[in-house]
């Protein structure tokens, strides 16, 4: 069990108690070890839509879990799907996996289009930063890289995330 401001978490467990620490709404990468996948894309889930929401967008949840997206937005009569996903910070850039994780199902991860999903919503927790980036700007990448630090070599293929970040 956790030690830290009474939270509840178990190795290899779900959260216990209805009360989350908030070292674990902060940035969860602390409790990475103890939370499982499905865990962490409810959390980086749940902090898009807040975030959405106070940005004014009304957000539409479908029931279940088996579509290819998680939510839709809506805002000035416009829809569209979102695809969440838990980023991390490394080597200056916010890494993410740009294809769904079926591994329970079949073994396999299938990549997103347009067709399926509108953009991708991205959660950093090390750097509490949120990102809409068009499924189109990702193009065929397998995982994106939205550069946040200045490289030490220029380049002009680089995904800068200020361009995406929900402020």
């Amino acid at each position: 069990m956790c030690n830290k401001m009474g939270c509840a978490l178990r190795h290899r467990g779900r959260v216990a108690k209805a009360s989350v620490c908030k070292t674990l709404l902060r940035g969860f990468n602390s409790h990475r070890c103890l939370m499982n996948t499905k865990d962490i894309g409810d959390i980086t889930q749940a902090k898009l839509e807040l975030k959405l929401l106070l940005q004014g967008y009304v957000v539409l949840t479908p029931r279940g879990d088996n579509l290819r997206y998680d939510f839709v937005i809506e805002r000035n009569g416009n829809f569209d799907r979102v695809q969440c996903k838990t980023g991390r910070y490394r080597k200056g850039c916010v890494v993410f996996d740009t294809r769904s994780s079926s591994w329970h199902r079949d073994g396999k991860k299938e990549p997103y289009n347009k067709y399926q999903i509108d953009f991708f919503g991205v959660y950093c927790p090390q750097l509490d930063s949120y990102y809409l980036i068009p499924v189109e700007d990702i193009g065929d990448k397998y995982q994106c890289n939205l550069r946040v630090d200045e490289p030490r070599k220029k380049n002009n293929r680089y995904i800068w995330a200020k361009n995406y970040i929900l402020v």
